[in-house]
């Protein structure tokens, strides 16, 4: 029996499994690293499982790394955050216009 399932991009299906019941999503700006900082440290303190996508889902990281955080920010043209609940009152000072 094989514990973790693999779908087309190597990814283990639980991580999917994890990452496909979220339900609100938001185009956000983070621009300098204390920017990065203040939102890892307001995602830590999320129950809720938080990501970081590029605007195709093709890439996705954990909102509670900085280094995660810092590599979307750096190599994603938009970055859009993703989670469970509405986080629109803790994150609105990074959300795009």
């Amino acid at each position: 029996m094989k514990l973790f399932l693999q779908n087309k991009v190597n990814t283990p299906a639980i991580i999917l499994a994890l990452y496909r019941k979220t339900t609100m999503r938001y185009k956000i700006n983070l621009i300098t690293q204390s920017d990065a900082l203040k939102f890892v440290n307001i995602a830590n303190n999320i129950k809720e499982d938080v990501f970081l996508t590029d605007e195709h889902h093709r890439l996705v990281v954990s909102a509670k790394s900085l280094l995660g955080v810092r590599y979307g920010q750096i190599e994603w043209h938009d970055l859009y955050v993703e989670c469970e609940r509405d986080l629109y009152f803790e994150m609105n000072e990074f959300l795009a216009d």
